[in-house]
């Protein structure tokens, strides 16, 4: 049987081109064999797997089925958790996909405690992964920002900083967190309507998405920041 982890950077890397019934089909093995080894921890990373791609299918298409495909897979998620007194990391993926069920739906107050949530999870779990910390904290904050709570555009400033700090994260995964993180700062400027800043932080996430491309083959950070230029209306 395939290790699990090698099928979640399968599913990965499938996501990275948007083959997404791979990345599907490759999520639902890793679930089946998370079972069939007794290991409800991974079972629940497997189920964070399949909720990421009908994320990215949501982005893309803006259906709400698929927003509704991830609530069924939270709950399951969230049930797994419970039963099998999972905490930490499990827990917040699942509480992080809650939040963002909600702010697909623009219920924005209501994803926030979600992201609080998972972000007190992850804390105690990440013992110094500052990456690991700076990317649940941007979440928050972007979902406090949306929500009205000014406090939120210091933490995505913090997440930045924290991301930065981490000595351990590998060159590729440091790219993906900090072009994230730089794009939500992009999109709160955006939506403020300062363009200038905007393009501050949008040319820089660009920067590191150009180089996730020629890098690493990865080329959906770019397609996410030309899609939020076009739903932002900046030329």
């Amino acid at each position: 049987m395939e290790n699990i982890d090698d099928l979640f950077k399968r599913v990965e890397e499938a996501l990275e081109t948007g083959s997404y019934v791979e990345a599907l089909s490759l999520a639902e093995q890793a679930i089946i064999a998370s079972v069939e080894q007794n290991l409800p921890d991974k079972c629940v990373n497997a189920l964070g797997h399949k909720l990421i791609v009908y994320k990215h299918l949501f982005q893309q298409r803006e259906d709400l089925l698929y927003n509704e495909l991830m609530y069924g897979d939270i709950q399951t998620g969230m049930a797994i958790c419970k039963q099998y007194n999972l905490f930490g990391q499990p827990l917040a993926v699942m509480l992080t996909r809650l939040g963002d069920y909600y702010v697909h739906k623009e219920q924005y107050m209501e994803s926030v405690p979600h992201y609080e949530a998972a972000f007190m999870e992850i804390s105690e779990a990440s013992k110094g992964k500052f990456g690991e910390l700076a990317e649940y904290l941007s979440h928050l904050g972007l979902a406090r920002v949306m929500a009205g709570q000014e406090q939120g555009l210091k933490d995505v400033e913090q997440a930045l900083a924290l991301a930065n700090q981490d000595m351990e994260l590998r060159a590729f995964h440091k790219l993906i967190i900090t072009s994230g993180i730089l794009f939500r700062l992009a999109a709160i400027y955006g939506k403020r309507g300062d363009v200038v800043t905007f393009n501050q932080y949008f040319e820089k996430a660009m920067k590191e998405a150009e180089e996730l491309k020629s890098e690493y083959s990865m080329p959906m950070r770019i397609i996410q920041g030309e899609r939020l230029k076009t739903k932002l209306g900046i030329v």
